[in-house]
């Protein structure tokens, strides 16, 4: 196992030592190819062992492993842990991929009747074990028998050895009324393979699988659909091999033209399923089957041509791969570095699609300015934001591409235009919460929520990012302290509350737990429906009070904003000190820490010269004077 992931060895023995142990490989590896973090695969590492030490208590093996159990493991470890808002995607991720690969099914549907239930549930092991059919054909026979099950037994006890034929047929005469007759042979099939089984285990004297009907499919009642010949050469023309995607795409067009593949065949093929020696392709089918067939020469070059000269560099082994793979690896490296992304996974999509558009093979300066100032609705310090995001991204491209370009820096010389901070007035203050103590919604909710984040907002400087991502677990009330978690710059730093902003809490916990006794999200500020705060909604909130009360005009675009709450404290807080008589520049880096700045010169970004502070530090500075003349 990559040591990157498993840093603790109680960690790996346990994950070495459970029923996951020999599928945890895959899965991280499977993880990391997805392009997540190595945090959030370390966090998953960490889960997966709480899981397993879990399933080998309750003696859960891990074809049982469902929706039901993860549930059941999430009820108890919520008795004494907090819950993670990564913990059920985390495991729905995990089902998936073990449903992907096989390993388990879907699952099927709890009856009432546990006779039934248990007898759906030896079936389901049969199919897996015995048949090794695929889930997606072990999910309909699952379906089926269940159907005809309840059919026949929704009333009475199951006695499976005292079923008839004319049940039977009764059940398959009501299916051929409701389905197609492709359908109703798949129905068949379901119920023969379920009648083999329990002529298999005992359960009937005859093999019932002979008495289920099935309609007549007569298969040359319509001919077969098929591209001329002309057609598919005149499709195979039209591909433009200059480009990466199109000498992939053409690659797929031989191989479904020449060699007849499906589709799904074509998306699976690996590097090792290709023999180049020997001119042989592998190919796998249905049922796990796997086919040899010879590998002509014209689609053997055009799959070489896409792989010398369009596949991207990537950890998969598949053929053919998407050409944004650079994207995904490239964000998967920088989240793993600690960077935060949230503009370059909004933005770089849009230039990856912008070079697709352009036809263009790799980056180039010419193409990054373009893309870069191509809209003319944002400042010109936007332009040079978009280009410093691609030229990190170059210079990941060039590792893969040599051909790529990487802006120079300073091409687009323009600098952000600090917007001029706005210091609320206690009145101001007083007013906004006012105004939002009386938002309408139907629970009341609303009005509480947004009154206790604006005044929260007020009284501790914290960024609105920081307040909306604020968990249960971050809010101490009785501890009177708040905890800000991996913010701006991958800083954590703890808040003291005042006792009245401790009491204002505590009374919204109150009204929140009383709408919503059983939590929705695990976030500390929720919205009418109980889902967690969104920074857009809140910003959107404060404009239409800010006009309700006059702070912007009823058609302003611009005014005062959340952020301008920071400032406010930072002033605030120097007024105080100075009317204290307090060291101000020995208190400085407090505040600086207290903001969550990563060095003490940030701080000087919000503190604004106002009127009354310009006057304390003017008295101040007379009064040295004063002094080192006397």
């Amino acid at each position: 196992m990559n040591k990157l992931y498993f840093p603790n060895p109680i960690i790996l023995q346990c994950l070495q030592a459970g029923p996951l142990g020999g599928h945890i490989d895959a899965f991280v590896k499977h993880l990391s190819n997805e392009g997540y973090a190595v945090w959030t695969i370390k966090y998953s590492m960490r889960l997966l062992a709480d899981l397993t030490t879990w399933m080998q208590q309750q003696q859960v093996v891990i074809t049982a492993l469902a929706e039901q159990p993860v549930n059941t493991f999430f009820q108890q470890r919520y008795q004494t842990l907090l819950p993670h808002r990564d913990d059920r995607a985390i495991l729905v991720k995990l089902l998936t991929y073990l449903r992907m690969t096989g390993i388990i099914v879907e699952p099927i549907k709890v009856v009432n009747n546990p006779a039934i239930d248990y007898m759906l549930q030896e079936f389901q092991q049969h199919l897996i074990d015995q048949r090794n059919l695929a889930p997606i054909t072990i999910q309909t026979y699952l379906g089926t028998v269940e159907h005809f099950l309840m059919h026949c037994y929704a009333v009475k006890p199951l006695t499976l050895d005292t079923l008839t034929v004319p049940e039977i047929t009764d059940f398959m005469l009501q299916q051929a009324r409701h389905y197609s007759a492709g359908h109703t042979q798949l129905i068949a099939s379901g119920l023969r393979n379920f009648f083999r089984f329990l002529l298999q285990q005992g359960v009937t004297k005859i093999n019932l699988a002979q008495c289920v009907l099935a309609p007549a499919r007569r298969q040359l009642s319509t001919l077969p659909k098929f591209m001329k010949a002309d057609d598919v050469e005149l499709l195979l023309q039209s591909v433009d091999q200059q480009t990466p995607t199109g000498r992939r795409n053409f690659a797929i067009l031989q191989l479904l033209a020449r060699l007849g593949l499906r589709s799904g065949e074509v998306a699976s093929l690996t590097l090792d399923d290709i023999n180049w020696d020997e001119g042989i392709i592998t190919v796998g089918g249905k049922g796990g089957h796997k086919d040899q067939l010879p590998l002509p020469q014209e689609v053997g070059q055009a799959i070489a041509n896409y792989l010398c000269n369009g596949r991207p560099s990537c950890s998969t082994r598949h053929v053919f791969v998407r050409l944004r793979a650079p994207l995904r690896g490239y964000f998967s490296l920088r989240l793993a570095m600690g960077f935060k992304l949230s503009e370059a996974q909004r933005l770089l999509p849009r230039f990856i699609d912008f070079l697709e558009h352009q036809k263009a093979e790799f980056i180039t300066t010419d193409l990054a300015v373009k893309w870069a100032t191509e809209s003319h609705t944002v400042q010109p310090a936007e332009w040079a934001k978009y280009l410093s995001l691609v030229r990190v991204f170059s210079r990941f491209c060039s590792s893969i591409d040599p051909r790529t370009e990487i802006p120079p820096i300073r091409l687009l010389p323009f600098h952000p235009h600090r917007a001029s901070p706005y210091i609320y007035s206690d009145i101001e203050i007083k007013q906004l919460l006012q105004v939002a103590g009386q938002l309408p919604s139907p629970t009341g909710l609303r009005a509480h929520t947004y009154a206790t984040v604006f005044g929260l907002l007020a009284v501790t400087g914290m960024r609105i990012s920081e307040l909306v991502s604020l968990e249960n677990k971050d809010v101490n009330i009785d501890q009177a302290e708040l905890t800000i978690r991996d913010t701006k710059f991958g800083k954590s730093r703890w808040l003291p509350l005042h006792p009245t902003t401790q009491q204002i809490l505590h009374r919204y916990v109150l009204k929140r737990d009383h709408q919503y006794p059983i939590p929705y999200s695990p976030r500390f500020f929720v919205s009418e429906t109980g889902a967690g705060l969104v920074s857009c909604t809140v910003r959107a909130t404060f404009i239409k009070l800010s006009r309700k009360i006059g702070l912007r005009g009823i058609t302003d675009s611009h005014g005062p904003r959340l952020h301008d709450f920071r400032h406010r404290f930072a002033v605030q807080t120097l007024l105080r000190w100075y009317q204290d008589g307090a060291d101000v520049d020995q208190h400085l880096p407090e505040l600086s820490t207290y903001l969550g700045h990563v060095k003490v010169s940030d701080t000087y970004w919000y503190l604004t010269v106002t009127p009354e502070l310009l006057q304390l530090a003017l008295q101040r500075s007379e009064q040295g004077l004063q002094e080192e003349r006397a």
